[in-house]
């Protein structure tokens, strides 16, 4: 699995990608972007994946 800074997963988003998020540190699994504020890409502290 490659995680992906939120540059990385905004431009895969954009090119139709489907993204998943989690907290650093906090969370085990990966969410649905849904779950998150639009903010998320900016934010320090989440991390991004490709949903597979």
């Amino acid at each position: 699995m490659k995680i992906l800074n939120g540059k990385e997963a905004f431009e895969a988003m954009m090119a139709g990608k489907k993204i998943l998020c989690r907290a650093i540190g906090e969370l085990l699994e990966f969410n649905d972007l849904e779950k998150f504020p639009a903010t998320i890409f900016a934010t320090p502290g989440y991390e991004f994946c490709y949903q597979s």
